[in-house]
């Protein structure tokens, strides 16, 4: 059986068989990604990023992560793509990695709302 990885620890783990598709390689994983998507939304609409207008309004849909996205369209080479990129020196965050998600997924929800 193929392994899959977690979306929260990010560590294989051999996945169930039938049912939907795991995603998570336990349950604490599961509840941990879980609760930090509760906290984040909940900074969320206390930052003014989020309403809960646009909770109740959006797609009712049952919303599942994709394991794999597929363009339709053929996407053109970058123009950049053959030409040396200089590497800049990484500078140690601030922000623990969670607050870094969580960041990251505040400017995602602002560049789509606009």
């Amino acid at each position: 059986m193929a392994e899959a990885t977690c979306l929260w620890c990010e560590k294989p783990f051999g996945p169930r068989r039938g049912g939907s598709p795991q995603r998570f390689c336990g349950s604490k994983c599961r509840m941990m990604f879980w609760s930090a998507l509760r906290r984040w939304g909940e900074r969320a609409i206390e930052a003014g990023v989020l309403t809960v207008d646009d909770i109740r309004t959006g797609n009712p849909a049952a919303c599942t992560l994709l394991l794999e996205a597929t363009s339709l369209a053929p996407v053109a080479a970058p123009p950049w793509q053959g030409h040396p990129v200089p590497e800049l020196p990484r500078v140690a965050s601030l922000y623990t990695p969670q607050e870094e998600l969580e960041a990251a997924m505040a400017r995602a929800i602002a560049i789509r709302r606009r």
